[in-house]
């Protein structure tokens, strides 16, 4: 049967059925002969977009998936853009998908340079794009690398913004020796702790015997199934078993 017949008469039969007529309205899109053909199909995709979500809901996923289509069919519609990505990483927070993640913080880029938003906006952004990867690292095995992989890409592209004056970090023995003093001398600090844990995770240094030291401690105050899982790997690695199967068991 059509995609389209179900689409018209019976929409909430069959997710799949939006998915289907997404893929075939872009294919139209990307072959329109002229702008007035093209401001039609890229209508429908939206109109179909809207309906998915009356249907189906995953109102974050829907806001995404218009941001992506603004980029690749009209690039120049920033505002539109940025705004449909707010909407996404707002509302889908934890569960936002590490490509709408990069797109986001790209937008707010964007945004800054059209002087629509200020540099502490663009740190806002980062700092909750930072924060959603940081989770998903450490508590969703299968995006892990993903997540990890968009947050060191966004961190190359974000030093501009981290202010003047800072001291130069290349490696994790820079993050150790620039950060690791303040963060001894405060051990029972729980806002010490977390930026220091949250430095380290973000230079993946989860390597060093340090990372693992802070994140013991950082686990105390914050405890997490994702840092105990990596505590008890970690202890397993160093033949450590009591410790690595009570670390075990309280990610389960």
């Amino acid at each position: 049967m059509h995609w389209k017949y179900i689409y018209e008469n019976a929409p909430g039969l069959r997710k799949q059925t939006f998915i289907d007529g997404a893929k075939i309205i872009k294919d139209f899109l990307r072959n329109s002969k002229t702008k007035e053909e093209k401001q039609i199909q890229f209508k429908q995709l939206i109109e179909l977009f809207d309906r998915r979500k009356s249907c189906w809901g995953e109102a974050a996923k829907i806001n995404g998936k218009k941001a992506l289509a603004f980029i690749e069919f009209y690039p120049e519609e920033n505002d539109t853009i940025y705004h449909y990505l707010k909407l996404c990483i707002d509302e889908g927070g934890n569960s936002s998908s590490p490509a709408y993640l990069f797109h986001y913080y790209q937008q707010s880029r964007i945004q800054h340079k059209k002087s629509s938003i200020t540099r502490d906006g663009v740190r806002n952004v980062y700092q909750k794009i930072e924060q959603i990867a940081e989770h998903n690292i450490q508590q969703n095995q299968k995006s892990a690398p993903e997540h990890r992989r968009i947050l060191h890409l966004i961190n190359s592209k974000h030093e501009p913004f981290q202010g003047c004056g800072g001291p130069a970090i290349n490696d994790c023995g820079d993050v150790i020796r620039t950060y690791g003093p303040n963060y001894h001398a405060k051990m029972n600090d729980s806002v010490e702790i977390r930026k220091y844990y949250r430095t380290l995770l973000k230079h993946r240094c989860t390597e060093k015997a340090e990372f693992l030291d802070v994140a013991i401690n950082y686990n105390k105050y914050d405890p997490s199934p994702g840092k105990c899982r990596f505590i008890s790997k970690a202890k397993m690695q160093n033949s450590i078993w009591n410790e690595a199967a009570q670390f075990r068991r309280m990610a389960i």
